[in-house]
């Protein structure tokens, strides 16, 4: 990503160059050269990155059945989800079982209800 430099600064694309403001300042980049998500899935090329994608899937929706049931909403903040989703999925990366991760995690969030009682 490269930054914009001089007195005009704009948004868009031109001839597969990407013109686009993160924050305060503008950036530019390349298109990528990525395939539509059907072709991704069928190619056996992306066959690991398609498995990778199935295990963060199913990690989102165990903590998304444990976030909601199990965490009041005064624990609940910003980016905890995320956390708890990147956590489930280095348990489910390391070969634990589904319903052993539900615990795991369960018993992860019960201790987070505790401490901020």
């Amino acid at each position: 990503m490269a930054k914009q430099v001089g007195p005009l600064f704009f948004t868009g694309t031109i001839d597969g160059i990407i013109f686009y403001k993160l924050g305060d300042h503008y950036y530019m980049r390349s298109k990528g050269d990525y395939k539509s998500g059907k072709q991704m899935r069928k190619d056996s090329t992306y066959k690991h990155t398609m498995q990778q994608a199935a295990r963060f899937g199913g990690a989102t929706k165990l903590v998304k059945e444990v976030y909601y049931r199990h965490l009041p909403k005064a624990v609940r903040k910003h980016g905890l989800y995320g956390k708890l989703t990147g956590l489930v999925n280095s348990w489910l990366y390391k070969g634990k079982a589904i319903a052993e991760v539900k615990e795991l995690l369960i018993t992860h969030c019960q201790e987070l209800a505790a401490t901020a009682s």
